[in-house]
C-alpha cells in the first residue's frame, strides 16, 4: 500500500537508535517476505500451511447491526458468504486484513489529515490496543531504560515497563492533560551522564484514569519538547471518539504535520473497543515504517495475526456505514456517555460535595477524584466502601511506585440508571392516613440515605384498579436497590412497619434498567414529577422486540408528545421481579415499561391519545402483544435525597 513519500518525513536511518536490541536482532521472516509474491497472476503457491476452506463447516454468517443513527433507523442486515467468508475463516496477513486497513487509512485521512503511503507511516491491526502497546514497547525499549509516562498512568502499561525493569519517570498531569512544564523540568534537569528517555507514553483524550483531555497549547509544547529532546510520543487514544466537550483538539498525529519540521515522532494507537465492541478486540497503530516492521516481527513471533473473522465483520459494518455514518455513530454514543457523565456528576455533587475534589471529564469513561482528608484510598475501599457495596480503583494502582494515594478512579459510564417499581395494596384495616404517615415519614427517609438513590415518587391509582399505591425509586444504577446496603434496611423496620407490612394483600416489586427519556421542550426539573402518569407495560414475542422499540422511538413517543399536557416519557426494561398476594394474583408483569407523565388527568379521553394507539403501526404492534398492563395514577408526593 505504500507509495512515494511526498511529506517531509524523518529518514528510516533516524529510527535505528530508537529500536530495541530485540527488534534489531530479530531476523526477518522468510515466509512473510515471500507472501507478496502470491499475488502474482498465474502463480501456484505451495508456500503456507493453510487448511482447505472446504473443511470449514461455516457456509454463511448473517448478522444484524444498528444503523449509524441508532434505533431511529432500520437496522442493517449484513452477510458474509462465498469468497468473503472463506477469506474471513482463513489465515490472513500479520499486519491486518486489506479491506479493514483501507477503511482505517481513509479514516485517518479524513479525521487527522494524514495520508497513507505518502508520509512515511504505515499501519498494523492488533488484537486491541493493549496487544499493540505490548509489541511497540518491546520494539522500542530495552531492559533498564528510562521511559516518560503521564501520571496518573493507565495501569495496563505499568507491568509492561516493569517487565523490562524500566525506570518509569512520572510526568505530572492535571485537568488540562499532561503538564508540559513538568515534562520540560524533567528533561532539562536530566543527569548528563544518563541516557535520556526515548519514549513518552500519554493518553490525550479522556485519560484513564483521570479523565483529562490535553489542551492544544499543551500538545504543541509536548511536540516541541519531543523535537528538542529527541523522543517519540506513544499517543494512546482509545477515547478520541468518546468526546463530549465543546471543541475537539487535534491529535498529536495531526499536529506533528503542522507543528514540527518533519513528521515521524508520533505512534498513534486507536481502538474499536469503546465504540464497536470490546469483545471483538480490534485496534490499530499508525507509526513510522521501521517501527511498524519491528511490531510486525513481534506479531509474527507471537500470535501470527489478529483474528481474520473479527476484522472482516468489522470491515463489513464500517464499509456499510461509511466514514460519515461512523462519525454519526460516534456522536450518538458520545451523547449517550455525556448523559451518563452528567448523572454521575450530579450524584457526586450530592454525596461527595465538600469531601472530595474533581474535574468533570470531557471524554472517556472515568472520574478521578481526590479525597479532602489524608486517607489511603486503598484502605478505604478494602474496608468501608466494600462493606457498603461499592467497589472502585484506588489511586495507588495508577502510580508505578505504588505509593499511597488519597485519589480514586471511578467508572460508572457502563451501567444504566435504574428504577425500583413498588406497587402495593393494603387491607382496609390499614387506613390511608396511617399508611401514608408510615411510608412518607418513616420508610422513604431511611432509604433516601442510601448512596445512589436519588428520588422516590408516590402515586395513587385513579383508574379504579388495584394495587392502589405505587412508589417509583429512581437510582444511579439497578445495583443500588439490589445492594446489601439497601436490602438490609428491611431488618431495621419498626414494629409499626412490621404490622403494616403484615397486612399487605398484594405487592409487585420490580427492578428495571433505564432505556430512554424524552422530555417536552422547555420542561424543567421543577415541573417534574407531573400530576398524572400513564403506565404502559407491553410484552411481545422475542422476534418482535426490535419492531416494538422502533415503534416507540420512531412514532409512538412522538404521537404521545402531541397529547395535551404531556411532559415526559421514560422507557424501562425489566431485570427482576416478584409479586405476592391475592390483590396482584394473575396481574401481568411485562418486559418493557413506559411511564408517560401529564399535567392533567383528561389525556386518556383526547383524540390525540386515540390516534397514538390506533395508527397502522400501533395496530400491527398491539396485535402481537402477548400481555399488557395499562394503569393511570395521580401524584401523591415526591421526595428527593
Amino acid at each position: 500500500m505504500a507509495g512515494k513519500i511526498t511529506t517531509n518525513s524523518l529518514p528510516e536511518s533516524f529510527y535505528t537508535p530508537f529500536l530495541s536490541d530485540v527488534a534489531k536482532s530479530r531476523p526477518p521472516s522468510t515466509i512473510l517476505s515471500l507472501f507478496p509474491l502470491e499475488n502474482r497472476p498465474g502463480l501456484i503457491s505451495l508456500l503456507a500451511g493453510r487448511p482447505n476452506p472446504y473443511s470449514f463447516p461455516f457456509t454463511a454468517l448473517n448478522f444484524s447491526a444498528s444503523a449509524p443513527g441508532g434505533d431511529s433507523e432500520a437496522p442493517l442486515q449484513l452477510s458474509l458468504v462465498g469468497d468473503e467468508l472463506a477469506g474471513a475463516l482463513q489465515y490472513g496477513p500479520p499486519i491486518g486484513m486489506p479491506a479493514l486497513m483501507a477503511w482505517f487509512a481513509e479514516l485517518q485521512e479524513q479525521v487527522h489529515g494524514r495520508t497513507f503511503g505518502t508520509e512515511g507511516w504505515e499501519m498494523h491491526v492488533g488484537t486491541g490496543s493493549q496487544d499493540l502497546l505490548t509489541k511497540a514497547i518491546t520494539a522500542l525499549v530495552n531492559p533498564g531504560d528510562s521511559v516518560l509516562v503521564q501520571s496518573p498512568i493507565y495501569p495496563g502499561v505499568i507491568p509492561l515497563f516493569y517487565g523490562l525493569h524500566c525506570e518509569q519517570v512520572e510526568v505530572d498531569g492535571d485537568a488540562d492533560g499532561i503538564s508540559s512544564d513538568s515534562l520540560r523540568s524533567i528533561l532539562e534537569s536530566w543527569p548528563p551522564e544518563k541516557p535520556k528517555p526515548r519514549v513518552l507514553y500519554t493518553i490525550p483524550y479522556g485519560g484513564n484514569p483521570d479523565g483529562s483531555t490535553a489542551t492544544l497549547e499543551r500538545r504543541r509544547e509536548v511536540l516541541k519538547l519531543a523535537e528538542e529532546h529527541n523522543f517519540l510520543i506513544m499517543e494512546d487514544d482509545p477515547y478520541y471518539f468518546l468526546f463530549y466537550g465543546k471543541d475537539r483538539t487535534p491529535s498529536y498525529f495531526a499536529l506533528e504535520k503542522t507543528e514540527l519540521k518533519s513528521v515521524g515522532r508520533v505512534l498513534r494507537f486507536d481502538s474499536l473497543s469503546k465504540i464497536l465492541s470490546a469483545g471483538m478486540r480490534l485496534g490499530f497503530v499508525c507509526a513510522p515504517a521501521p517501527i511498524l516492521r519491528a511490531i510486525e516481527g513481534n506479531t509474527s513471533a507471537s500470535n501470527l495475526q489478529t483474528a481474520s473473522l473479527t476484522q472482516v465483520i468489522a470491515a463489513k459494518l464500517l464499509r456499510a456505514w461509511g466514514i460519515d455514518g461512523f462519525m454519526t455513530h460516534t456522536v450518538r454514543i458520545s451523547d449517550f456517555y455525556r448523559e451518563k457523565r452528567d448523572i454521575f456528576q450530579a450524584a457526586m455533587v450530592k454525596h461527595l460535595g465538600g469531601l472530595a475534589e474533581w474535574t468533570a471529564p470531557e471524554a472517556g469513561l472515568f472520574f478521578w477524584f481526590k479525597l479532602n482528608f489524608n486517607e489511603d484510598s486503598a484502605e478505604l475501599i478494602r474496608t468501608k466502601a466494600v462493606e457498603q457495596g461499592v467497589l472502585a480503583l484506588p489511586g495507588t494502582a495508577f502510580h508505578p511506585n505504588g505509593r499511597k494515594s488519597a485519589s480514586l478512579a471511578l467508572c460508572n459510564m457502563s451501567s444504566p440508571s435504574g428504577m425500583l417499581f413498588f406497587a402495593m395494596e393494603a387491607d382496609p384495616e390499614v387506613t390511608e392516613e396511617r399508611l401514608n404517615d408510615w411510608y412518607d415519614n418513616e420508610h422513604i427517609p431511611l432509604r433516601l440515605k442510601v448512596s445512589g438513590l436519588n428520588t422516590v415518587t408516590r402515586y395513587k391509582a385513579t383508574d379504579g384498579q388495584v394495587p392502589t399505591w405505587l412508589a417509583m425509586y429512581n437510582c444511579d444504577a439497578p445495583a443500588v436497590v439490589q445492594s446489601e446496603g439497601y436490602t438490609s434496611l428491611a431488618a431495621l423496620g419498626s414494629e409499626n412497619e412490621k404490622d403494616i407490612l403484615s397486612k399487605f394483600t398484594g405487592v409487585s416489586r420490580r427492578i428495571y434498567e433505564h432505556v430512554s427519556t424524552t422530555t417536552a421542550p422547555g420542561v424543567s426539573d421543577e415541573e417534574l414529577p407531573a400530576k398524572f402518569i400513564y403506565v404502559a407495560g407491553l410484552e411481545v414475542p422475542g422476534g418482535a422486540e426490535d419492531d416494538l422499540n422502533r415503534w416507540y422511538d420512531e412514532e409512538h413517543i412522538d404521537m404521545f408528545s402531541k397529547i395535551p399536557g404531556w411532559k415526559q416519557t421514560r422507557r424501562y426494561q425489566i431485570i427482576e421481579h416478584k409479586q405476592f398476594g391475592v390483590a396482584v394474583e394473575g396481574r401481568p408483569v411485562c418486559k418493557f415499561l413506559a411511564v408517560h407523565e401529564f399535567d392533567n388527568g383528561e389525556f386518556v379521553q383526547t383524540p390525540e391519545m386515540r390516534d397514538a394507539v390506533s395508527s397502522e403501526w400501533a395496530k400491527r404492534v398491539l396485535s402481537i402483544v402477548v400481555q399488557k398492563e395499562l394503569r393511570v395514577f395521580g401524584l401523591h408526593k415526591g421526595f428527593r435525597a
